[in-house]
Formats: structure tokens, sequence, C-alpha cells
């Protein structure tokens, strides 16, 4: 697999030194990262006709051997022979193109045209017929143009060709000799559209215009010689409308543009040379700049300042062969180059790369230069701090101007050297004067030289604070100090001590990646301090000179670990070997020689000033000089004052300010990758489609072993390796593993539906996973498909059933028969129970006719005497009167004793109608099933009356609570019943051995309900025994006048005739109490 982007850099350049523009333009230098791909890196040949990328991102070539997609990553050749799951019908691809529903156009030059679907499944494949005029034009295409209406034109070796897409047939239009207005010449070589539906076609013989709304009507503009107007080579071979709707032209032989206002054309020169070569395509760039790229290079043109920049193999190899066949440019300034025979090139362009600053705000408010420039630091605020002659400056973020740190007064009229932030966010100086300390608040600025104090000269070179939180201070010409907290130690060159420091003039300090300290001296080469020890190992400087003693000015580490020196006399770079430090030579020249400071941009490439300017070295490679006439606005650069911001932009000191070199990735448009899926492979087998949807998901059989994802961060703009995080739903624990790798593996896959998501990164971070890339599901061994699980299932419901069915229609015959004998004796049961309760009824009414009877027989009785005495008194009477002998006195006498006799008849024959109307009305409503109205008390009353003869005889007392007005609609008969049952239930049951012998009835009525509460101070009932009381025959006097159904037919009517509720209470000894609820609506 292609690893990365590195190994395909041939150069990182940083200016063409051909021609540049002036400074008030786009800027006075600018550079590119350069990277080429060549068959080596998977590309199937080293020609490229024409280049394309679609909506996802690939990056599409047509080459000789088959269509190619580029990931970023990884060349995929598509073709007759090819081995990616997909199978093209031809070979060749010269010109390619995709259209907007991001169908594939494939032209050959011969062969005909093939029309591919997104996942490149053909569509149909055309050809020239010359029996049939809807045919292609030509097999030999040229290009491919969409117009705005959505319409394919073509232009083939044999005139111009419209696509019609319902029909799938094309439309010709051809030149004709006697005709001006039709096509100037058949090869037509490139087509573009204008506003206002203007078509403009190239041609060998001319260029042509044409409405979109006449098709066919040519406005012919041709080569004359004779007319500097005219258009200037006959062979029109490229055109490219501009955002201002500007024509531009490229010929066989030159650049220019169609003036619309004059209706004539301009040919475009520069001062160093006429572009008299072949154009071969012309392209929009970022800046609105044009790229004209030839069979002899690439240029770029200015168009409001008509200058041109060399993009050419000069000095540098940019390209192995200058022929230049097709670009894109993207949006972010990426810039994409099909060539002949050299392959496939990227640049990433930038403009304005070198600038100057030099001013800050005084305290009055005013502008004002500063100079000398001799130390940096981003705080953690990314607040800048420089240290000039002026004094410190600073300039906050995203802040343009720099302000003056009041210094003065403290360190006089010294500037500072070193600048370093510590852990406490205290930001240290040193200089002249000595060391310093600014407080985290950034108000005050503190001398801090006690801490220093064995330096008789104050004097600090430079600083290093190291994650170990020490400070370590470089005097001028007294060694080096190391602060901590509690302690200073400071060390000494020794010549007696070979393990000493090697010099007391130092130049510079840093701290390696291993946390070591490296410290380099002035001329007796480098130390690295084992600090356990407090021992220094010594690194010389090995050269050409005799002498054997370079003066250093700086020492860095790179990121890829490698230690360089900068010297008066050149670069050095740490032998691991020999443990000595080489000279760098043989494959870079620098300007000059004089290294002063080293710092490595974003993509780890070497940035050096010297006494002449700055030179770019990339790392083992080749170097790349700048000066003033390159846009440099410094040349006196000073010693170790180098900086990379965290925008990646790069600083350096100089004696008039800072030069400022912007980063490459900063200046292009910020845009997030794509991530795609750009393989699936089943076993070891590719599957045939190259795009993946998780609209659409994979079916794939049970026994499917290996399944092999490939993926691509389609990010051309990255300058690091990518990452990826990735996550198979239902299957990983993990919701973001990462790897580096664009692939993974999952091996033996249990059955179901699986969601693959993916996302690329160039950094290590969680990620929100919006969508899944790709669906799959594998398929149920054949015995574990829901559809035969369903059939199964249904067959054997179906036999269950039927077993059902068969063993149901048999129960159902017993259960019939077996029904009927129940019915039966229910049916007898319930006559049975009905005469029990009518038998229960008429027990009651007898016992109830006795009683009543016996009661009758008492006043009758005592009339019946009452009226014998007075039909003797008469007698007597009538006798006295007959003999007349009756006297006053004994009429008086006698007519008493016949009153007090009548009295006595009437009051008990009174009692006597009482009691019969009584159990008149009573045995009249039990006998009766229908509703009246009735006064609760007042019926109360008589029931108690009815059943008062089986009270005296055991000298019961009730006492009854009942309100007189509550007048209801019920049924008596079934109220009184109800009464009846329960007092004499508890004359039955609750009084054995009670003396005082009290029942109790309250009553109240509330919305139609009648609550009722029937008390007794009798023996009560055992708790077992609750539950069972209203069950049918349940007695516990069996044998003696209780028959157990009492209690069960006063629930039936509580229950059924009063929708009622009845519950009983009672504890042992402590008496019996009935609580009843009969819905008894009001009467009107």
């Amino acid at each position: 697999m292609y690893k990365c982007y590195y190994r395909a850099i041939i150069a990182l350049s940083i200016l063409f030194t051909s021609i540049l523009v002036n400074n008030n333009s786009y800027g006075s230098a600018y550079y590119s990262n350069i990277e080429r791909f060549s068959v080596s890196h998977g590309l199937p040949d080293s020609t490229i006709y024409s280049i394309q990328k679609d909506k996802t991102g690939f990056i599409w070539l047509g080459t000789p051997k088959g269509l190619t997609r580029f990931d970023g990553d990884k060349f995929n050749v598509y073709s007759s022979k090819s081995h990616q799951g997909i199978t093209l019908q031809r070979d060749g691809a010269s010109n390619i193109f995709i259209d907007s529903k991001q169908q594939f156009w494939v032209g050959t030059w011969a062969k005909g045209l093939a029309l591919y679907d997104p996942t490149l499944k053909l569509i149909k494949n055309f050809q020239h017929n010359d029996n049939d005029p809807t045919s292609l034009c030509s097999d030999r295409v040229q290009s491919f143009f969409e117009d705005s209406q959505g319409t394919l034109w073509l232009g083939t070796s044999n005139g111009l060709c419209r696509y019609n897409k319902k029909l799938q047939t094309f439309s010709s239009f051809i030149n004709n000799k006697e005709n001006n207005h039709s096509l100037s010449h058949n090869r037509v070589w490139k087509i573009v559209e204008a506003r206002g539906g203007i078509l403009w076609v190239a041609t060998s013989s001319g260029l042509n215009k044409m409405l979109l709304n006449k098709p066919g009507y040519f406005t012919q503009y041709t080569y004359d010689k004779n007319d500097p107007n005219s258009i200037f080579h006959p062979q029109v071979r490229t055109l490219l409308v501009d955002k201002k709707n500007t024509l531009w032209i490229g010929t066989e032989s030159g650049f220019g543009r169609y003036n619309e206002d004059e209706d004539n054309f301009t040919f475009i020169t520069s001062k160093q040379r006429q572009l008299n070569v072949p154009i071969t395509h012309l392209a929009l760039g970022k800046f609105n700049d044009i790229w004209v790229a030839t069979h002899q290079g690439l240029y770029r043109y200015l168009p409001n300042k008509n200058k041109f920049s060399f993009l050419k193999n000069k000095n540098i190899q940019i390209f192995s062969h200058d022929d230049i066949r097709d670009m894109i440019i993207e949006k972010n300034g990426v810039i994409w180059i099909a060539t002949r025979f050299a392959g496939l090139l990227k640049i990433n362009y930038s403009t304005n790369s070198f600038n100057l600053i030099n001013q800050y705000t005084t305290k009055s408010g005013s502008k004002a230069k500063f100079h000398h420039v001799t130390a940096f630091l981003e705080d953690h605020k990314n607040v800048l701090w420089i240290s000039t002659d002026e004094g410190l400056l600073f300039r906050k973020k995203n802040h343009k101007t720099f302000n003056l740190f009041k210094t003065i007064n403290t360190m006089g009229p010294y500037r500072a050297e070193s600048l370093v932030e510590d852990d406490k966010q205290q930001i240290w100086v040193a200089g002249g004067a000595g060391l310093f300390v600014i407080d985290p608040l950034r108000s005050k600025i503190t001398n801090m030289n006690h801490l220093i104090k064995k330096f008789k000269n104050k004097g600090i070179k430079n600083l290093l604070y190291d994650n170990k939180q020490q400070l370590w201070c470089i005097s001028y010409f007294e060694g080096l100090a190391k602060i901590t907290t509690t302690t200073t130690t400071y060390y000494q060159h020794d010549e007696n001590d070979f393990t000493s420091i090697a010099s007391n003039e130092l130049i510079d300090i840093i701290e390696d990646q291993a946390g070591q300290i490296w410290v380099a001296t002035d001329t007796n080469g480098v130390d690295k301090i084992d600090q356990n020890i407090q021992f220094f190992v010594h690194y010389p400087l090995t050269s050409n000179s005799s002498t054997n003693s370079e003066q250093i000015n700086t020492i860095y580490q790179s990121h890829n670990n490698k230690f360089y020196v900068g010297t008066k006399n050149g670069l050095y770079v740490l032998n691991p070997v020999s443990d000595s430090f080489d000279l760098v030579q043989g494959h870079v020249n620098f300007q000059n020689n004089n290294i002063k400071s080293i710092i490595e941009d974003e993509v780890e490439n070497l940035w050096l000033t010297t006494s002449a300017g700055i030179s770019f070295y990339k790392q083992e490679q080749y170097s790349l000089n700048f000066d003033k006439k390159d846009g440099i606005p410094s040349s006196n650069f000073l010693n170790r004052a180098a900086l990379k911001l965290n925008n990646n932009n790069l600083l350096f000191g100089a004696d008039n300010g800072i030069t400022i070199l912007n980063s490459t990735i900063q200046q292009q448009t910020k845009e997030e990758g794509n991530t795609i899926i750009t393989a699936v492979t089943v076993d070891q087998k590719p599957l045939e489609q190259y795009q993946f949807l998780p609209r659409k998901p994979l079916i794939l059989n049970y026994q499917t072993n290996t399944i092999k994802i490939n993926f691509a961060y389609l990010n051309y703009n990255k300058t690091t390796t990518s990452h990826f995080q990735y996550y198979l739903k239902n299957y990983d624990s993990n919701k973001y593993q990462t790897i580096k790798s664009g692939a993974i593996t999952y091996n033996n896959l249990p059955s179901g539906k699986y969601e693959f998501f993916v996302v690329g990164t160039d950094t290590f971070k969680s990620i929100n996973y919006q969508q899944p890339k790709l669906v799959f599901i594998i398929q149920s061994p054949w015995w574990k498909l829901w559809w035969l699980q369903i059939i199964v299932i249904s067959l054997s419901i179906l036999l269950v059933a039927l077993i059902v069915k068969i063993r149901t229609n048999r129960l159902a015959k017993q259960k019939l028969h077996l029904e009927i004998i129940v019915k039966k004796r229910s049916d007898e049961l319930l006559e049975t129970q009905k005469q029990l309760v009518n038998s229960e009824k008429n027990i009651a009414l007898s016992s109830l006719v006795t009683g009543v009877a016996h009661e009758i027989n008492t006043p009758i009785g005592i009339g019946v005497t009452a009226a014998s005495h007075i039909v003797e008194t008469i007698d007597e009477l009538l006798e006295t009167y007959n003999n007349k002998t009756i006297t006053h006195k004994n009429f008086k006498h006698r007519a008493g004793k016949i009153k007090q006799g009548a009295d006595i008849v009437l009051r008990n024959l009174t009692r006597a109608a009482d009691l019969i109307s009584s159990f008149k009305l009573i045995s009249v409503d039990q006998s009766s099933e229908e509703q009246r109205q009735f006064n609760v008390l007042e019926y109360l009353n008589n029931i108690l009356t009815s059943i008062s003869p089986k009270l005296k005889k055991q000298l019961i007392i009730i006492d009854v609570n009942c309100p007189e007005n509550i007048s209801v609609v019920g049924y008596p008969g079934a109220f009184a019943q109800i009464i009846t049952n329960l007092i004499l239930n508890a004359a039955l049951h609750a009084f054995e051995n009670i003396d005082d012998k009290k029942i109790s009835i309250v009553m109240s009525y509330r919305d139609d309900w009648l609550r009722m509460r029937i008390c007794d101070n009798g023996n009560g009932i055992k708790k077992e025994r609750l539950p069972q009381i209203f069950d049918p025959f349940y007695t516990t006097k069996r044998g003696q006048g209780g028959s157990g159904l009492g209690l069960h037919i006063v629930q039936n009517i509580v229950t059924q005739k009063f929708k009622g509720e009845i519950e009983c209470s009672s504890k042992l000894g402590e008496g019996c109490c009935f609580h009843l609820k009969l819905l008894l609506p009001q009467a009107s």
C-alpha cells in the first residue's frame, strides 16, 4: 500500500525565481508543497491525458492503461484487465468526464465512447456509424462539456456532438465550406460557456461562438496574419471563462483574451519572453489568477498586473518532462497536474509568504518602528513577546500592533536576549542587565539577580526552562547556572576535569525530546549534561578547516530527532555513529554559510537565517535560498532569533524588525476531509462496486469468513499521516478504536446486521459518528432463515392446532354431555335452594303468624271477658228497671261498670287491629316484588311490632335511632325481610347466657344510599367463622331451629335487590355488628 505523502515529495519549493510579481500585487514570493506521483506509487502509466474530481472527493485520471482513481493514499486502476473488482469495457481512457449526475464518460482516441453509472456499471457503448446520423460523430473523442441546461457536448475529430439523454442519440455540427455560419473546423479541442447562453468552441481552424437557443448557427473567428486584432493562431487548443466573463484563449503558439466590447483579440506577452508555446490547458486559480499549462511547463498569469511567473523545469526538477495535458484547481488552492511521461503532480500553492513587521504603539499612542529583534516568546495566552532596542514589546492574540511593556528603569539601557515562561505563567527575561521576572498578571517586572549572585558579570545570554521546572541560565563568560526552587547550581569549565563543561563561553542551550540538556559552546563543540552524575559528554564538530574550531551560533533538534548546529561556516548535523557533528554538504548549497538561527515548519522542513537571507532545507535532499530580490524584507538576521507560532507561522528576528513566513497550511481553506469506503473484499474476492452506500446494504452469505474494508480520508491538504477512528455497530464494544492503516478486517462474524462507521482525521481525537459508511447483512444459515423458521413454526402450529381441534371436539362433546348433566343437577339444586329459601320465608312467616296469633288472643280474650261482664251488668240493670227497683245510685253504679267494660273492649280490640294491620302490611310486602314509596322509620316500627312477640319471650330490648323524614322508593318487603332475618338471627344465636339483651338499630341517609348498622351485645362470633357466615346452609344451631340460609338470603337481597353491600364485624364476647349500605332513591 502506498505509505504516505512524503515518499511522493520530489520538491518542496519556496520560490521559482524566473519572474516575480512586484510587492503591490499578490506578494513578492510564493511557495508550494510539490508532490509527484509516478508508476512506482501505483500509477498504471506515466502519461495522464485528463483529470477529474467527483463530488465524493476522489481524483480520477484518464490513462492509456485504464481509468484510475486516487484517494490520496492509493491508486485503483479500472480496465478490462482490472483486478479491483470492477471490469471496464476498454483499457484506454484518453479523455474522461464526470457529469452532474456523477456518471462517467470515458472517451478514447479511435475506439469510441463508454458511459458508466456512479458505480462504474456500463450504461451504454457509443461508436460512430456512417449509416446512422444519430450515432457518435467520431470515435475520436477530444473533450466534454455540460452546459447550464444540463446538456452534454462532445468535441471530436469530426465535429461538435450534442447528446440527447432521453433517446441516447447524438446530433452533429460539422464544417460546411459553403456555409460561413457552420463550424469552422471539424476537429474540436475545447468547449466552454459564457454568460447569456453563449457556447464557445475551439477548433483546429479558429474559434466559434454559438447561442444555445440557436444550435448550429456559428460566428467564426479565424486567424488573419494581416489583422493584429484577429485571433493570434489558427489552432485554438483550450478556452477559459473567468468570473468576470472574460474569455481566455490558448492556441498552438500563444495565450490571449477575447475583448467582448471590441469583438477582437489581444495576444498577451511578457517582458522576458513571449508565450509562443502550445497551450494545453487554462485554469482559474484561487486568487483569480490564471494558470497556463503548456508543452513546456506551467505558467501563472496575473490579469490585473499583466505579469507572468514561470513554474517550469529549470533549476529544480518540478517535472521530469514539461508536457502538461490537463489540470484542476481546487477551492483551497491545491493544483493537480496531469502530464505526459511525468505522472501526476500536486502543488499546494500559497502567496504573500514573506512580510515585514516593525511597528509598535508608543506611550503617546503614535506609531514608531522597532529594531534589532533578539528574542521571541509566545505565552500560554498566545501573547507574542519580543525584545527590541526600544524595549520589551508584546502583542495580544488577534491584535495587529505591538505595545511597549514597562521595563524602563528596571533593565536600564540593556535589551533582553532571551525570554521563557515557566509553569507558574511567569516570564523570565535575561539580558545584559541580568535576570528578571514578569509576574503572571503582567503588571510588574522584578530583578532576580540574587539568584545568580556568583556570576560577577550579571549578563545572561540565554535561558531554558525544562520539563523538571528548572531554570537554566547561560552567562556571557562564566558558564552555566541551574536554578531550582531551593538552590542554584553552577557549572564551569575546569581544565583538570575532562567531565566538566567544555567552555565558560556558552552560546545556546536546548532540551531534547528525552529531557536531556544540550549546551553549545562558542568554539568548543557541544556538551550534553548527565544531570544524575553531573557529567558532561562532549560532541566535537568535524570540519574541513585546519583549525577544527567552528564558531557556533545556535543548536536545534528537529522532530525526526536530528541535532543541528549552525555555525559561521555552515550547518552541522550529529552523526550518531561517530558521536560528532558533521558538516552538511554535497546535496545542499546555502547562499551564505553563516547560519544564525534554525527553525522547523509544520511539514518538518528546516528554515535557516543567514547573513544573506533565508535558506530552506529539505532534510537530506536539497536547499533553496532567498534574499531581498526574492522578497525577503530583511538581510541582517540575528542569532537564535527564530520562533514557530501556534498557527505555524515562522518568525525571524532581524535588525529592521520581524520577518514573518506565513504557513502554507494556514493559508489553505480549512476543510474537513471526506472519509470514503474504497473497497470491500469478501473472502479475498473484491466486490464489484467502488461506492458503498449505507442506504443499500450489502447482503453476504452465512458462510462468509473474512470481510476486509478499505477506506480513505480524502483530505489532500493534510500534512501528516491520516488516522482513522472506526466502530462496527453490533460487534465492537469500544466505539473509538483508532488505527493508522486504511483497512480493517473482520473474521467469522455471526449472522446479523452490521453498521460500519469510520472517520478520518489528522489528529487523535474523539469523533461523533454521523452516519454509517457501510451497512452489510450476513445472512443466517438456511435452517435459521426467518421465512423457513416461520414456515416450520406455522406448520407446527397447524399440526398442534389440528391435534388441539380433534381433542377439543372430543372434549366439547364430553363437555356438552357434562353440561347437560350439570344443568340438570344445577336446576334441581336451584329448585331445591328456591324451595329452601321459600321454606325459610314460610318458616319465618309461620313464626310471625304464630307470634301474632298469640299476641291477638290476649286482647281478644280480655275483650270477650269485658263484653261478658258488660252483658251481665246490662241484664242486671234491665232487671231492676223492669222491677222498677232501679235507683239513681244503682243506675249510676251499673252505667259506670258498663263504660269501664266498653273501654277495655275498645282498647284491646284496637290493639288487636293494630297487630293485624302490621302483620297484613308486612306479610303482603314480603309476598310482593313491587316497589313503592315508604317512610323508613314508620315501616321499621311496623316490622318491629310484627316481630315483637318473638322478642318479648327473650326480653330483648330494641333501640332505634333513625331520622323521621327518610322517605324512599324501594322494595319494602325485601327491606322487612333484611330487618326481620338480622334481628331474629341475633335472637337465635347472640344471647345465650346473656341477661341484659339489647339490639341497636342506627340508620342514616345520604345521596340515595341508606346506611344501616344493626348491633347486639351478645356473645359475638369467632374470627375464623366470620368469612363463612354468609355461606348457604352455614349454621351453628343445626337441629335447634337454624337452617343456615338466613344471612345468605340477607346478602342476596342486599347485593341484588338494593345493589348494596353488607359486612359483619365481631369480636368474641363483645357482640356483633352488621353494616349495610342499600340503594334506596329518595321519594319525590
